[in-house]
């Protein structure tokens, strides 16, 4: 097995990680820089080509990744995901370049990564593992409209701005760190005191960190599939990755707040309660999680809470447009017309949008 190549179908050749394992590690550290090139052509704001809508356009791609003696089943797996996904931008990334033209060149770097975390699902078509190489197929479904829409909202939303870049970044960092361990424990692999012998504890930390990490990437691929669900109306589908999030860590506030959300969409503000109030004991300074606490106490008619938990969230951040545009809805509900009204300005003076088309007499406010 040392040595031995793997060819994809696209004709990139990857090594086993033994007696090539820099060149694997090399590819593992260029997913980010690569990730972020190709993503760059997504997630810009476009405009139809001449009179014509660029269609909606699915792309299929498959990688086979083989393990090294440090990696698992999970492991192997999370690399070749970011891997076809990396293949899998590129390609579309030609597309949309090709089918569109560029309105605005002014979309900031973080702007297009928040926004293609946002809407972007990358869907598994087939996985094999057998012990030794992970074969992942998946396909990408890119609807350049829909990227158009999605930008004009994400400018408007900082807060959700901030959590899907936060996310991101995270993202970036665990990568950058199982680049860096996979090095490392290959040279400390050579350190052990001879065939059979125990592992020096340097190694054993060092694995430990590898799966710390490949951990939080699958975490982060979680919440990140949870959103697209949200964004896209699939609220039991969101209901269930984001369930499979807290299993996973069970410490995650993203996890919780997640999955309240997808119980909001459901109608379910009971139980969407419940996994706000989880969120909030995780961390309460959670602006979101009050927010959005506060909108599923107005669903069941508990206006006073509703109004206090935004009164906490605008403590919080003070420039949340939404809490602004949720306690005025509250204070309607309870006939403070005036309040509400100042709130909804508000809301607007900071770009809420449904704020904006309120004023405009277009939204019925519930």
């Amino acid at each position: 097995m040392v040595g031995k190549s793997l060819k994809a179908k696209d004709g990139i050749i990857f090594t086993d990680g033994r007696k090539d394992g820099e060149e694997v590690c090399m590819k593992i550290c260029s997913t980010v820089s690569f990730f972020m090139k190709h993503v760059l052509l997504l997630a810009v704001f476009l405009l139809p080509a001449g009179s014509a809508v660029a269609a909606p356009v699915s792309f299929t791609r498959e990688y086979t990744y083989q393990a090294s003696d440090i990696d698992s089943k999970v492991s192997s797996r999370m690399i070749a995901l970011e891997q076809v996904k990396r293949i899998l931008l590129e390609e579309a990334g030609t597309y949309v370049k090709s089918e569109t033209q560029v309105k605005d060149q002014l979309v900031t770097r973080d702007e297009v990564v928040t926004l293609t975390a946002g809407i972007t699902s990358v869907q598994i078509l087939d996985e094999k593992w057998d012990g030794r190489t992970y074969l992942l197929k998946a396909r990408i479904d890119i609807d350049p409209e829909q990227v158009a829409r999605a930008i004009d909202e994400i400018r408007q939303d900082t807060v959700e701005s901030r959590d899907l870049q936060e996310s991101r970044k995270m993202t970036e960092q665990a990568l950058l760190e199982v680049a860096r361990l996979r090095t490392e424990l290959e040279t400390a692999r050579t350190g052990k005191p001879g065939q059979g012998g125990e592992l020096p504890a340097v190694y054993e930390q060092k694995q430990r960190e590898y799966e710390k990490n490949i951990g939080e990437l699958a975490l982060q691929d979680l919440l990140q599939r949870g959103v697209v669900f949200l964004e896209t109306g699939s609220y039991q589908k969101a209901l269930d990755v984001f369930g499979e999030a807290i299993r996973l860590n069970p410490d995650d506030k993203r996890a919780y707040h997640g999955h309240g959300g997808a119980y909001l969409g459901l109608e379910k503000p009971g139980l969407a309660i419940r996994d706000f109030d989880q969120a909030i004991r995780l961390d309460p300074s959670f602006a979101k999680a009050f927010k959005n606490r506060g909108k599923a106490y107005r669903r069941l008619g508990k206006y006073i809470k509703a109004i206090r938990d935004q009164d906490q969230a605008i403590k919080l951040n003070p420039e949340f447009g939404d809490a602004y545009f949720e306690r005025g809805r509250a204070y309607r509900k309870l006939g403070e017309k005036k309040r509400g009204l100042e709130d909804i300005k508000r809301a607007a003076e900071l770009g809420h949008p449904r704020a904006l088309r309120a004023l405009k007499g277009g939204d019925v406010l519930n």
